[in-house]
């Protein structure tokens, strides 16, 4: 009876899944630890196969980079097949001396949180729901990590795989590859190590898989005396953008790239669960510039602006000059909209209104 309940799966599998082989998925057929093998310890991984006392002692390192961290996880399962193991119980057992499910998620940080999580999902990839609440805790905790946002991506897409709730896999992990929020702490290989299997699941009535487009597409305002030439230096130091400012020429403001900006002025940031603003922090300011309107919150207290934030080439540009003195800067600028040098400078805080 349990050969045939097993057949039954199996056949169930295949059919839910054309095409789609017994363990490709998202979860084991991601193997982004190749661009990694320049590190010993990845290397160690593959061979090894378990977690070994070396590799639970460099999981629980902070001083180690979670992207390999993530690699040295993932290069585990390469070499085995694909059945129900214990890595996570075993490295539970080496690093606190207990099982996975005697341990309080509330005394685990971000990178512990991962681990465990990309470990039980790597494990039994065919129950990825067992992992989703640790990868999504480390998420919370490491709010801006490109790496953990993609593996907890993959799981939920190895869940609706498994389900067959209707939901586009490419869908499901394309948003992370595109958040320009998130901090690119993934080798870039390993990222296209991903990005060439997930796109597979891409469904385009047009055609086959592309690479995604943003929907929103500006380019930086050209006056009429030319091309624009915008310096943004902050304490004498220039700030290197790799979105350049945009001159607003019916407002006259410029606006600057949202996250180095803020992290060039000594800001926290981060964005709503809908993305829908954006949010820095420095000092006790903390500045809100909801996406698409010409309002912020400064401490909570509503300012009408001259230009809205805006999407452009897949950054939220928001208003230098107002960010600066929210902020308690001193901005100041030299020359015409065409080349043009803004200055920050440190001063005492103060709360503008454009």
């Amino acid at each position: 009876m349990k050969r045939f309940a097993g057949i039954i799966f199996l056949v169930m599998f295949f059919n839910v899944w054309p095409g789609v082989s017994f363990a490709d998925t998202p979860v084991t057929s991601t193997p982004f630890a190749n661009a990694y093998k320049d590190r010993q310890i990845v290397e160690e991984a593959m061979t090894w196969g378990v977690p070994t006392e070396e590799i639970t002692r460099f999981l629980q390192d902070p001083k180690q980079s979670l992207d390999i961290k993530a690699a040295v996880i993932n290069a585990m399962y390469q070499q085995q097949t694909w059945e129900v193991r214990n890595h996570a119980e075993l490295y539970a057992e080496q690093r606190y001396d207990k099982p996975v499910a005697d341990l309080d998620l509330k005394d685990l940080n971000g990178d512990e949180l991962f681990c465990l999580g990309y470990l039980i999902l790597l494990d039994d990839y065919l129950t990825p729901q067992k992992a989703i609440p640790y990868l999504e805790e480390a998420k919370i905790k490491n709010p801006q990590s490109f790496t953990v946002s993609m593996i907890l991506a993959l799981a939920k897409a190895q869940s609706s795989m498994r389900t067959n709730d209707g939901n586009n896999l490419w869908d499901l992990t394309e948003p992370v590859f595109t958040d320009s929020f998130l901090t690119q702490d993934m080798k870039k290989e390993a990222v296209q190590i991903i990005k060439d299997y997930m796109i597979l699941y891409k469904v385009d009535s047009a055609g086959p898989a592309e690479e995604a487009v943003p929907d929103k597409v500006e380019k930086p305002v050209a006056t009429s005396a030319g091309e624009l030439a915008i310096n943004v230096y902050m304490n004498g130091s220039r700030i290197i953008y790799d979105e350049p400012p945009l001159y607003d020429p019916q407002t006259n403001r410029t606006l600057v790239p949202f996250r180095k900006t803020f992290e060039a002025l000594g800001a926290e940031v981060w964005l709503d669960e809908a993305g829908s603003s954006v949010f820095g922090k420095r000092d006790e300011v903390v500045i809100q510039l909801p996406v698409g309107q010409a309002k912020a919150l400064v401490n909570e207290q509503e300012i009408t602006l001259d230009v809205p934030t805006k999407i452009i080439n897949n950054r939220t540009m928001v208003p230098l000059r107002f960010v600066g003195q929210a902020f308690g800067y001193e901005v100041t600028a030299q020359g015409e909209p065409a080349k043009l040098d803004v200055f920050i400078k440190t001063v005492n805080p103060t709360i503008c209104s454009q």
